[in-house]
């Protein structure tokens, strides 16, 4: 009888444990503060009232109409390139981002163009061709942070930028002189950013948005020059430290196109500051003057994120 009953007992004490661990199991998550809704499993919610999010994939194209504005002898050279004018260049970028917010982020950029044309230079007229090439590489670690209707992505990692500004001038009164300068540039650095995404009330499933990057480059810039029929002169520059700002504003409009999957397009103006390099005419004043190029205009862009 004695193990009968302590059999029973056990049995009882079984059942209660399960109805207990029952109980704990279906009782409602507790709300977030501010009587937000809680979140499904495998989602990240913000603080104060911020929105679930999943983890996914994401990625986009761009295509920027940008016009340069260099420092130095660089803005005759433009002028008489017809290089001073907004043209096309690309960019691409993609990531990865978990229910937490924390992801990486990885673009490419590239603006490749060549001009020619003639013009008045250094009091003549003159007859130029000139290409002028940026690229950047950036691959970066990112974490994003909802607050009410914002979405800040902090940005930090490493970037790759090269630089080539070829200009080749020939002088149509006589007697012709023939003037050519290459110069070049490739290096490594650290980058940081700042995105911010807002909703628009009145529009819906329209966003503002705003970036800022910084980016610190160490890398050997190369410098070569002719005139007429004199030997080529090169000037070879190591540990050449050139800075990179860039700034973006503009407008992205967001639907879902099924599968779980959100597609958006939009609409902005970027500006870009690059200085360190030398990019101007003359190799030694380029090493006075350090060929500060800037970059500005309008960009295009569309992706999906899922």
């Amino acid at each position: 009888r004695t193990a009968a009953r302590e059999g029973r007992m056990s049995d009882l004490d079984d059942d209660a444990a399960r109805t207990r661990a029952e109980l704990v199991a279906y009782l409602p998550a507790p709300a977030p503060v501010g009587g937000c809704e809680p979140c499904q499993p495998s989602v990240g919610q913000d603080f104060l009232c911020g929105r679930c999010r999943t983890s996914g994939l994401y990625g986009g194209a761009e295509i920027m109409w940008l016009k340069p504005i260099a420092s130095g002898f660089s803005p005759v050279v433009l002028d008489a390139a017809s290089a001073d004018e907004f043209l096309p260049g690309w960019r691409l970028w993609g990531g990865y981002q978990n229910a937490d917010g924390l992801g990486w982020r990885v673009s490419w950029w590239q603006w490749d163009q060549f001009s020619s044309g003639s013009g008045d230079s250094f009091g003549s007229n003159t007859a130029a061709d000139i290409r002028l090439v940026f690229q950047k590489l950036d691959l970066m670690a990112s974490q994003l942070i909802s607050f009410r209707r914002w979405d800040l992505m902090m940005l930090g990692g490493v970037t790759y930028a090269g630089n080539a500004f070829n200009a080749n001038l020939v002088t149509l009164a006589e007697p012709a002189n023939v003037y050519a300068t290459t110069s070049r540039f490739d290096g490594w650095g650290l980058t940081a950013g700042l995105l911010a995404y807002r909703d628009v009330p009145w529009l819906a499933n329209v966003k503002g948005y705003g970036g800022i990057q910084w980016s610190g480059v160490y890398g050997n810039s190369n410098l070569s020059q002719r005139e007429d029929t004199n030997p080529v002169e090169n000037i070879d520059i190591n540990g050449t430290m050139l800075n990179i700002l860039e700034l973006r504003v503009g407008a992205q409009y967001e639907r879902r196109i099924g599968r779980g999957a959100i597609g958006f397009v939009s609409a902005g103006f970027e500006a870009q500051y690059w200085t360190g390099f030398g990019s101007s005419f003359f190799a030694e004043l380029a090493l006075l003057t350090g060929g500060d190029v800037g970059l500005g205009g309008c960009t295009r862009g569309t992706g999906i994120r899922r």
